[in-house]
């Protein structure tokens, strides 16, 4: 099954790259002020040309996708949404009809494939397993 990227993730992932590059960008700039009394302005400006360089080459990495995105299945998503409480209709919109449904003491468990677990209880949800071999 083709894995998907969540809106909330790739926001998530392009604010973090963002927050990298500042940072580093920041990290360079204070060696150069640390260093700059020790160094004379031919030296520096070869320092702020290397860095500037080095920055496009880290800026070409994160924007142009060489930078992997881990994708999330489909399946991993959609069972992440699931939450406490939710009543059965929530549930069967959510991941369908389950393959089995069967009762355990005071709880009601709905099998779905690859041992995908909902237990409900008179609240709704009260707990479950994603299926396993994701």
């Amino acid at each position: 099954m083709k894995g998907i990227i969540l809106k909330s993730d790739l926001e998530e992932n392009v604010k973090m790259r963002k927050i990298t590059i500042v940072l580093l960008l920041g990290f360079c700039l204070s060696n150069i002020l640390i260093y700059s009394e020790s160094i004379s302005n031919s030296e520096l400006a070869s320092k702020i040309v290397d860095l500037e360089q080095r920055i496009l080459q880290l800026e070409k990495i994160v924007f142009e996708g060489n930078l992997k995105v881990k994708e999330v299945p489909a399946i991993k998503a959609i069972w992440r949404k699931l939450e406490l409480n939710m009543n059965a209709d929530e549930v069967r919109k959510l991941l369908g009809e389950p393959d089995e449904i069967s009762a355990m003491n005071r709880l009601i468990v709905w099998i779905y494939p690859n041992d995908g677990y909902v237990r409900f209880d008179n609240s709704g949800v009260y707990s479950w397993d994603w299926p396993v071999n994701w």
